[in-house]
């Protein structure tokens, strides 16, 4: 039992340091270890821990094997345990897909702007093609002034604008 608590008490000290990825080796080789093949409630602990590591650190790879050994473990003694770790490995994986979501949604409804690329609305610019002033930001390139007649209508420019 003291073996359990000093991998769990372990991998608590490595995460504080910040060492995470020490820390899921720690349990990984804990839990891979043939030594401790009795399923206790302590390994269940550890596997959280496990799994919230690997969750976090996007190792789904270990978290599979992880679950294979701890299947190995708890198979016959208690596999209602197992299923515990996996409804908590999905809760993780679930919040940790759903927080990028809600926050570009977020994002999305701050800013609340409908296109930043278009300087003006396409109203606006059919207004202006077809009033047709000197002062207006388009000139027809077919005449090279602003009689709306032309075809190619192109934004007027400084150089456009003293011709």
């Amino acid at each position: 039992m003291a073996a359990f608590v000093n991998a769990l008490k372990r991998a608590e000290e490595l995460i504080n340091v910040g060492q995470k990825h020490e820390a899921l080796q720690a349990l990984h080789s804990f839990i891979t270890s043939k030594r401790y093949k009795a399923w206790t409630r302590t390994h269940e602990w550890i596997l959280f821990k496990y799994v919230k590591l690997c969750v976090d650190m996007r190792r789904n790879m270990h978290a599979k094997d992880g679950y294979i050994q701890y299947h190995s473990i708890c198979q016959q003694v208690n596999i209602n345990s197992l299923e515990e770790v996996i409804k908590h490995f999905i809760q993780l994986s679930t919040e940790k897909a759903e927080l990028p979501h809600s926050q570009a949604h977020a994002l999305e409804e701050a800013l609340d702007v409908d296109d930043l690329e278009v300087d003006t609305r396409p109203e606006d610019l059919m207004l202006i093609y077809f009033s047709c002033d000197k002062g207006s930001i388009y000139w027809c390139s077919a005449c090279e002034t602003c009689t709306g007649g032309g075809s190619g209508v192109k934004p007027r420019t400084e150089d456009s604008r003293d011709a």
